[in-house]
């Protein structure tokens, strides 16, 4: 469709990159903003999550109350230049918070819009003059947010909270516009309860999960939920929990990287996969402030990646990172998470759950079944399901 739109053009336009982007512009405006409004919503993510921390005393005070006042009362320039006291102070926070939550926190798709301060020096003059209205907006953005979280108070807060604000506050066509299409909990429950995946019932501590398009997360923090509550009970199946040589912050470690190994989720989505890592993060961050708090070494993350898991994983991780991944020095994780993936895959799961899509968000001409290789990878890895014109249901 893009060669197609552009050689609609006169050959003299061909060559002009206004009339190309003119022309262009219509076919990628949704993906844009669609890019856009989910960057907005991963700040808002990690500023909500350092606040409901703070609020909790588990992190420094640096976002709330008079630290907030003293960083945004600081003058914002100087002769070393302009100071965007905001921005550098949610920045200083991610810094921080990496160590963490590195899931969350660690610079990824969504910091496109951040040039950091050690690449400005190498900038020419036009390229400043372009960045500084950009800065400024994002500074007031910025201090915007800041402002308003510090309304309110977060201490105590149901661990529900990101889930909460996306069902009962986010209208139904900006939860469309950001890719996020919810499985009804009756529907996730059914799905568990058949696959008796039940709190109550014996082993199912040591059955791995993935849920290969888990969306916003729903199968696999539901799933997740039950094995917290059946490792809170005393079980034969883990006995070693609960005995006399394992002491409470031991039990609460071993509970932790439980969770860490059984579960797991894809999403072809990088927002998608983003909101179902904050969902098992805030599923878990009471038991993980705990085990921080009594060892400070301590550190989990989580298997939730973006990929398309219909893809199996090449041994050769430069043969498919997004090129985006491979160019841009922001996204630290790409390699890591790519072996770890790879890995993942290779495992043979006790538990498949999900809801695959019908189509939906991959509908169109930037989807993946328009790409000509991958459908003649589908082809050959699923040969009964890649006929005709198929949904990606159907692979699923």
């Amino acid at each position: 469709m893009v060669a197609e739109s552009i050689l609609g053009l006169s050959e003299r336009s061909q060559s002009n990159e206004e009339a190309v982007a003119k022309r262009l512009w219509p076919i990628f405006e949704p993906y844009i903003r669609q890019l856009c409004a989910q960057t907005a919503h991963v700040q808002l993510a990690r500023v909500l999550l350092y606040r409901v921390g703070e609020d909790e005393e588990v992190f420094d005070k640096a976002l709330t109350g008079p630290a907030l006042t003293k960083i945004l009362a600081a003058r914002q320039n100087s002769v070393l230049g302009r100071v965007y006291l905001a921005t550098e102070a949610l920045e200083s926070v991610r810094n921080r918070m990496q160590s963490f939550l590195p899931s969350i926190f660690m610079l990824g798709e969504f910091d496109w819009w951040l040039v950091k301060t050690e690449y400005r020096p190498g900038l020419t003059n036009g390229q400043r003059a372009w960045l500084l209205p950009q800065d400024e907006e994002f500074e007031r953005l910025n201090n915007a947010l800041l402002q308003r979280m510090n309304r309110y108070t977060f201490q105590g807060v149901d661990v529900d909270i990101w889930r909460n604000l996306y069902e009962n506050y986010l209208p139904e066509d900006e939860r469309q516009r950001l890719g996020g299409f919810y499985t009804p909990d009756a529907l996730v429950n059914l799905v568990l309860d058949l696959a008796d995946y039940k709190s109550e019932a014996q082993g199912i501590c040591k059955l791995s999960f993935i849920d290969p398009s888990c969306g916003s997360g729903a199968f696999v923090t539901t799933a997740l939920g039950r094995l917290l509550t059946h490792l809170s009970k005393p079980m034969p199946c883990h006995q070693e929990l609960y005995s006399r040589n394992e002491s409470p912050i031991q039990r609460l470690e071993s509970t932790l990287r439980t969770v860490s190994r059984n579960a797991n989720g894809v999403d072809i989505h990088p927002f998608a996969s983003f909101l179902t890592t904050l969902n098992v993060l805030f599923a878990v961050l009471p038991l993980y402030v705990r085990a921080r708090r009594d060892n400070p070494d301590f550190a989990m993350d989580f298997n939730i990646f973006a990929w398309d898991s219909l893809e199996p994983p090449s041994d050769e991780p430069k043969d498919q990172l997004p090129m985006f991944a491979q160019m841009n020095s922001r996204i630290q994780r790409t390699d890591d998470a790519f072996d770890r993936y790879r890995n993942v895959l290779r495992t043979k799961f006790d538990r498949v759950f999900g809801n695959p899509p019908w189509g939906g968000v991959l509908k169109g001409p930037l989807a993946p079944v328009y790409d000509t290789k991958k459908k003649q990878t589908f082809k050959t890895i699923y040969k009964s399901a890649a006929q005709g014109k198929y949904d990606v249901y159907g692979l699923f």
